[in-house]
């Protein structure tokens, strides 16, 4: 599989997974994390120490079925909806 990794313009985040790349029936492990340009981060999971501007956040995804191409995207919200930072990521199958 090929994989294109992108970030949302103009409010990038880091994003990365394990396995790489992602397999139906298993658990992929995502790493994110970023600066944000606005706003802060205010209310965050378990570790977390809010409000934050810079973050870094591991979580485990059980993934099922797959198509031959997907994608993942990740966005930080603000309570209004607004997006403070986002990543794209898309799999391709060979």
């Amino acid at each position: 599989m090929k994989q294109k990794l992108y970030s949302c313009s103009p409010k990038p985040i880091t994003a990365s997974v394990q396995l790489d790349p992602p397999l139906p029936n298993q658990t992929a492990i995502f790493t994110i994390s970023g600066a944000l340009k606005t706003g802060a981060i205010t209310t965050g999971s378990s570790g977390m120490t809010c409000p934050a501007e810079y973050f870094s956040i591991i979580g485990n995804v059980q993934l099922v079925n797959l198509p031959a191409t997907y994608s993942f995207i990740i966005q930080i919200l603000a309570a209004s909806d607004k997006t403070l930072g986002c990543s794209i990521g898309t799999f391709t199958g060979a």
